[in-house]
This record gives C-alpha cells, sequence and structure tokens, in this order.
C-alpha cells in the first residue's frame, strides 16, 4: 500500500460535506493554477515588449541621426568618381575643345566656311539648299557643344576638401546601410516601419497589474480554503483511526494502535499536505510506517481492518483478497474469516486462501488448479459441488490421507449435517 495512495483512501472515508470542502479548495486551486499561469506568461511578454520598444527607440535614434535623404548614397559615390578621375576628365574635355575651336586649326571654323560656300550655291538647286540647310543644323550643334566644353573646363575645378567630405559621409552611410538595409532607401523603409511598430507598442499601455491583484486575492482564498480542508480531513483522520482501532480489536490486535500522520507538503488538487498511515503493533513499541510492517500475520490483519473500515464507505460492489490470512491460524483465522464474511454484507468478495475456516464460511467454493507442459502452465477455476468442498476443506485439515474425523470437521465448519 504505497504512501502516495493514503491521502485518496483517508479522503474516501470521509462524508458528503468533506467531499464538498474538498471540491470548493479544487476549483480554487485549479482557477489558481490556470491564473498564475497566465500572469507568469504575460509577465514575459511585457518583458519582451519591453526589450522590443527599447531596442526599436535604440535604431529609430540611429537611423534619425543620420539624416538620411533619399537616393543620396549613389548621389554621392557618383559626385566622388568625378573628383576622383578629375584629371582624366579635364584632359578629355580639354582635348574635345580644341578640336572643335583653337587658333591653328578649328572644325569649327572649317565648317562655318563650307556652310557658308553651300549657302551661295542655294538658288541654282533645291538639293543644294538641302544640304546647305543640314550643314547648317550640324554647324549650331558644334557651336553649341563647343559653349557647353568650354562652361564646363570653366567650372571644372578639383575639391580637396569636397572629396573629403563625400568620404566621411559615405563612411556614414555605409555603416547604417550595413545594419538596417543594403541602400539608403532600404534603410528609409526599415525607419518607417520601425517607427510604425514602436508607436503601436508604446500606445498598448494595458499590464498585469489588474492580473497580479485577482492572483493575491485568489491566492488567500486558496490558503483559506485548504485550511479548511485539512480542519475537515483531520477530523476523518480520528474517525479512521478509531475505526481501524475497533477493526484491529475484532482481530485479536487489541494492543496495537493506529495512526494518520500529517507532514506539510507543496499545494496539489489534494490540498498542501502529505498524509500516511503508522502503526503500533505492540505497547511501548514507537509507530513505524504501514509500509515497514515485518510481519506477514500482522501485515495480514492490518490490511484486512483498514479494507473492513472502508469497505462501507467505498461502496465497492466487488473485493478480491489475496490471501489476506498469510501467517496466521486458529482464532486469528476464525476472526478473519468473519471479517471477510462481515464484508461480503456490503459487497460480492473474492478470497483466495488455504484456512479452512477462511474457506469454510464463503457462500460458495472455487478450486484453482495448474496444469503445465513443457512451453504452457494454464490456470483453471472450477466450483465445488457439495461434496467437493467437504472433501477440500477435510485436505487442508488433515493433508491428502483424508479421515472420517476431517470430514466430520469439515462439516461442521460448513454446518452441513451428514454426508452430502
Amino acid at each position: 500500500m504505497r504512501p502516495a495512495l493514503h491521502i485518496s483512501m483517508l479522503d474516501a472515508f470521509g462524508d458528503k460535506a468533506f467531499f464538498q470542502t474538498k471540491k470548493k479548495y479544487q476549483e480554487y486551486f485549479d482557477r489558481y493554477r490556470e491564473l498564475r499561469k497566465a500572469v507568469l506568461e504575460k509577465q514575459k511578454n511585457e518583458q519582451e515588449h519591453k526589450a522590443r520598444i527599447e531596442m526599436l527607440a535604440f535604431q529609430i535614434a540611429e537611423i534619425e541621426a543620420a539624416s538620411l535623404k533619399s537616393g543620396e548614397d549613389f548621389a554621392l559615390m557618383k559626385e566622388r568618381d568625378k573628383l576622383l578621375n578629375h584629371k582624366q576628365i579635364a584632359d578629355t574635355l580639354t582635348n574635345a575643345y580644341v578640336m572643335l575651336d583653337n587658333e591653328d586649326f578649328s572644325s569649327l571654323s572649317n565648317v562655318r566656311s563650307a556652310m557658308n560656300d553651300l549657302q551661295s550655291l542655294e538658288e541654282y538647286d533645291s538639293d543644294y539648299k538641302e544640304l546647305s540647310g543640314n550643314l547648317s543644323e550640324a554647324y549650331y550643334v558644334l557651336e553649341d557643344a563647343t559653349k557647353q566644353l568650354g562652361d564646363l573646363l570653366d567650372n571644372l575645378d578639383f575639391d580637396a576638401g569636397r572629396l573629403q567630405e563625400i568620404e566621411h559621409r559615405l563612411d556614414t552611410i555605409n555603416a547604417i546601410t550595413r545594419k538596417y538595409g543594403g541602400t539608403v532607401d532600404d534603410v528609409l523603409d526599415y525607419l518607417d516601419n520601425s517607427t510604425k511598430e514602436y508607436n503601436l507598442l508604446t500606445g498598448n499601455s494595458s499590464s498585469s497589474d489588474a492580473m497580479e491583484q485577482e492572483l493575491k486575492q485568489l491566492e488567500k482564498d486558496l490558503l483559506a480554503s485548504a485550511e479548511t480542508l485539512q480542519a475537515a480531513r483531520h477530523q476523518i483522520a480520528t474517525a479512521l483511526e478509531a475505526e481501524i482501532k475497533a477493526e484491529l480489536c475484532d482481530l485479536y490486535m487489541d494492543k496495537a494502535d493506529f495512526k494518520v500522520t500529517f507532514t506539510k507538503g507543496k499545494f496539489n488538487r489534494d490540498g498542501n499536505e502529505q498524509v500516511e498511515f503508522y502503526i503500533s503493533t505492540n505497547p511501548g513499541e514507537g509507530f513505524k510506517p504501514l509500509v515497514k510492517v515485518a510481519s506477514g500475520g500482522e501485515l495480514s490483519r492490518l490490511m484486512l481492518a483498514i479494507k473492513s473500515a472502508f469497505a462501507r464507505k467505498e461502496d465497492k460492489t466487488s473485493i478480491v483478497f489475496d490471501e489476506v490470512d498469510t501467517g496466521v491460524s486458529g482464532r486469528v483465522a476464525q476472526a478473519i474469516a468473519q471479517k471477510i464474511h462481515k464484508i461480503g454484507s456490503h459487497g460480492q468478495v473474492l478470497a483466495i486462501s488455504h484456512l479452512p475456516q477462511v474457506i469454510a464460511i464463503a457462500d460458495y467454493q472455487f478450486f484453482i488448479s495448474k496444469e503445465s507442459d513443457n512451453e504452457t502452465t494454464v490456470s483453471r477455476v472450477r466450483l465445488l459441488t457439495p461434496d467437493e468442498r467437504v472433501e477440500e476443506i477435510a485436505k487442508m485439515l488433515a493433508g491428502d490421507n483424508v479421515t472420517d474425523a476431517a470430514l466430520s470437521q469439515a462439516r461442521a465448519l460448513l454446518k452441513v449435517d451428514g454426508p452430502v
């Protein structure tokens, strides 16, 4: 009988009022456990929520401090490339300008001369006039290009300070884009999304305070209910102790004492205390756990006393006793037989026994036999006839050599007259 089962056995001895008390406690306990789990989960979520807000605030501040502008990275890289290649650009532009207009050889001047010559022929042929128009158009395009080249050369200055400024700015931009996106525009998209999330999270001000207050009140109710359950259970224990002591006296263990011990434990659906049955079998001996009772005879009677006490409360339809009479004989065996028979008045009892007193008091006797070959063993059970039960009980009394005296004694135990 494992100690873990003792509390449920004790509670089974309670009345309707006790079960109502226990049910109310269990309702408090279940609600407390569920609410406590919810509070812990919400607190965890709030911590994660707070950490997320702090991270978003840091990231938003870092990005905003960079003062990014859409497309800025590409524009700066383009400007940097121009500054880094200033000499090549200047040389190429100068060469192009010189090819178009210089004192020694001017392409623009030559085209202008050709244009003037063709204009003088326009009156002779429409083809000349068309060609003259095309050349005039080309001249003015070249003239405009020459002017643009001149303007570009006039404004083409190398600014080392500006190059350094661009390099520094690109370093800042690269540091940000490595963390938050591939380009400035990607970072600005991230900033927009982060700002929206930050506003959403900071706009939700609900907390677990209300749930925690409810949990504190529920904890008080649970403690009060546990105390009520404990007091009711201790009353049941007192009644059970008296009941089992009376049962032990019937089994000639009037010197034995039975006690229910309580120790504080963790809260669970049964309360906040542990229950274990203790027994003292002889005067002067201290109580010891029921599971440590050494004597087979004592343990058999003790178990029968406990089952007898609980049989009326548990309202079971069937109870099985497997050699509960081990280690006893004589008047003790007779007392056990009567006790089992008494339990049978509340429900069906199946008793496996080797004692004639126990077998004889039963309403029906079954014989259990085993048959085996080299491979299997089969147990068989059959109901004994009136004659067979006299013979089997006589064998228990005298052995295989059944005498008339043994048969007479068997009939006396069965309370039958003469041969059956």
